[in-house]
């Protein structure tokens, strides 16, 4: 058995950006920062930021790129993909998000805060 799962929540660190490919498919692209907080023994304070990239496809991709923006809050689960860039041949990995949850009451599209306390969306399941 084997497991390739990444759930993260983090802030957007830029707009999404969206592109319609020549198949008509959609991708939307996305950076999300998660921080880790932490006390020494000698009881000063340290803090990490990791930058994670996100791969939205199709119905969700709109849903993200129309509903999120720099700063937004947001909760994410999907698979860890390893690409290759073309250019430079540098390995790296992206989240092919599966579902997501808006985590800001503004992201909601009807105003109320039901986005930030239900389920994950799945791809099928977006309540819009």
């Amino acid at each position: 058995m084997t497991v390739n799962t990444a759930i993260l929540i983090g802030n957007l660190g830029k707009d999404p950006e969206i592109k319609v490919l020549p198949s008509g498919s959609r991708v939307c692209n996305a950076s999300i920062a998660t921080t880790e907080n932490w006390t020494n023994k000698d009881g000063s304070k340290g803090q990490e930021t990791t930058w994670h990239d996100l791969e939205i496809w199709d119905k969700q991709a709109d849903n993200f790129h129309k509903y999120l923006k720099k700063g937004s809050k947001v909760y994410v689960e999907g698979l860890i993909k390893k690409n290759k860039n073309e250019e430079n041949g540098v390995w790296y990995t992206k989240v092919k998000v599966k579902n997501f949850q808006f985590l800001d009451s503004k992201g909601s599209s009807s105003g109320d805060s039901e986005s930030s306390q239900g389920s994950a969306f799945a791809e099928d399941d977006i309540p819009f």
